[in-house]
């Protein structure tokens, strides 16, 4: 199924319909959370958005029970509800979901007119099985879903909205997408809530910043724009960017940093034994304002919070650089090398990240695409790109809050 890329990288969305006879949504498609809502015809907030026509569904049944969740960018609030929901060509009947009829403004804009949560019943709000889980468990011969995100950055489009945004594969994987072996990462039953990965490894600029842990858990998350973690070692990550400084308070972007434009960043992140590399065009955002037209923002920003599942939310700056795989049986995170626009992978040995440089080798044999990224930061992300993935920030943590 084919996916919308919205605000130039910002937010990606696939298409569902629910009710007899179908309505038709837009929705964001997102792996850190876990409950399907869409916009309720009386909700006062959402004028101009698409929202679902109860009374015109003959499969509709309203359980009036309460729903509220709470997102990195936001809230929403509502009804729970049940009908036939369709994604692509699979149907769930009876599918538990909330109509929303209160939403915090800034959470999402038209034409985005809901989520489809693609995690664990295990955060789910409404605590009943979501709906990607219930097909992976009764239906899909091949119990997992494989997700390219499409890079429009260093494209420039003309319009906010793109269809060709990339694709969402339910019940397997679409091989046309990547080459070489899915390298899968097992994910213990007792941890399906997100889908989240340890990470092995950081390197800036071809240094190993030092930073490993078991304990250093990365929500998988095509709900989210960038990459949120835990603000010592986000200043780690930009002290090896020369000229690099923090935003303060007052940019309204408190807890992002900006560097020289001019400046082409080289930041690897390692799962497992293997490094992958995020492209420069996704690292930088473009300058914040005309007014420092030389300084870019970068991707990486402080996670606020106290999450107990997760320290990390890695979204589409990673994402886009890999074919990503969400397996239930046997529980897996799955990356494997793009076709076209990804590098390929590395290998590391893992008991050599703590301080000081690391062994990286590279696997020739993972893809047959070239390097992810070239030409200046600043030509790679103009400011009208900057503009869309900035007003959207509040997008970039969209992972479900649970404390």
């Amino acid at each position: 199924m084919g996916l919308t890329n919205i605000d130039i990288d910002s937010v990606y969305a696939g298409e569902l319909s629910i009710g007899t006879p179908p309505q038709q949504f837009l929705v964001i498609v997102d792996t850190g959370s876990s409950d399907l809502w869409v916009l309720e015809s009386g909700c006062s907030q959402c004028s101009g958005m698409t929202a679902f026509q109860d009374q015109q569904s003959s499969t509709f049944v309203n359980t009036n029970t309460p729903f509220k969740i709470a997102y990195g960018s936001g809230d929403a609030a509502g009804t729970v509800v049940t009908d036939v929901v369709t994604m692509d060509t699979f149907t769930v009947q009876q599918q538990s979901f909330a109509l929303v009829n209160q939403l915090s403004p800034e959470l999402i804009t038209a034409p985005i007119a809901g989520l489809m949560g693609l995690g664990w019943q295990k955060i789910s709000n409404i605590g009943k099985t979501p709906w990607w889980q219930s097909l992976a468990e009764n239906t899909w011969a091949d119990p997992q879903f494989g997700v390219y995100m499409a890079r429009l950055r260093n494209t420039r489009p003309t319009s906010r909205v793109n269809e060709n945004g990339g694709e969402i594969t339910f019940g397997g994987v679409n091989s046309s997408y990547f080459t070489g072996d899915i390298n899968y990462m097992s994910i213990a039953n007792s941890d399906l809530d997100y889908w989240r990965l340890p990470i092995s490894g950081i390197w800036v600029e071809g240094n190993n910043i030092g930073y490993s842990s078991s304990s250093a858990n990365a929500a998988i998350d095509t709900g989210t724009t960038l990459i949120a973690g835990p603000s010592k070692v986000v200043a780690s990550i930009y002290a090896q960017i020369p000229n690099s400084e923090p935003l303060g308070a007052s940019s309204g972007y408190q807890g992002y940093y900006q560097y020289p434009c001019n400046q082409d960043v080289t930041v690897k992140m390692g799962f497992g034994n293997q490094v992958w590399t995020i492209s420069s065009d996704d690292f930088s955002l473009g300058p914040l304002s005309s007014a420092t037209p030389d300084m870019c923002v970068g991707a990486f920003f402080n996670l606020e919070g106290n999450n107990p599942y997760v320290s990390w939310i890695v979204g589409a700056t990673f994402l886009k650089n890999v074919y990503s795989v969400y397996r239930a049986d046997p529980p897996a995170i799955g990356f494997a090398a793009l076709a076209q626009g990804g590098a390929a992978p590395e290998t590391v040995n893992t008991a050599g990240t703590s301080n000081g440089s690391s062994s990286v080798s590279t696997n020739n044999g993972g893809s047959s695409g070239g390097g992810g990224g070239g030409g200046s930061a600043s030509a790679a992300a103009p400011t009208a790109a900057a503009g869309y993935t900035l007003a959207l920030v509040a997008i970039s943590c969209l992972l479900a809050m649970h404390t």
